[in-house]
């Protein structure tokens, strides 16, 4: 995983979460934001 190797070198990553708003070309529906969020809060603690 990409948080792995970034933990290898002592990187932090930023992260940008893509909201699909309703134009239905990019990013994740809002039902399913704050279960990606918290995720990316786990894999960031381990």
């Amino acid at each position: 995983m990409l948080s792995n190797a970034a933990q290898k070198e002592n990187l932090n990553l930023n992260v940008f979460l893509d909201l699909n708003v309703g134009m239905n070309r990019t990013g994740v529906r809002p039902e399913n934001a704050l279960t990606l969020f918290k995720y990316c809060e786990i894999t960031k603690k381990n």
